[in-house]
């Protein structure tokens, strides 16, 4: 997801781009530090049940800024 998740924390239903639904989970990790385009920082982490489980991290503007997917060693980020 784009947009942080809204509400309590618990079961949600991804949409896809192509139609699909999944049932998932997510909680909210709070602001942590973590790596994001070679500095430390902090972002608000996502944790969203899989699978695949992702972890996800927004900025103080609700962007996302950072997508892990450690099961599959991927990781991508927003540009500068």
């Amino acid at each position: 997801p784009a947009l942080p998740p809204a509400g309590a924390p618990g079961p949600v239903v991804l949409l896809w781009r192509s139609g699909r639904r999944a049932r998932s989970e997510w909680s909210d990790q709070g602001f942590e530090r973590t790596e994001f385009n070679g500095e430390i920082v902090r972002l608000r982490h996502i944790l969203l049940s899989g699978p695949p489980a992702r972890d996800l991290w927004y900025d103080e503007k609700g962007r996302l800024a950072k997508v892990d997917v450690p099961s599959l060693g991927v990781s991508a980020v927003r540009a500068p």
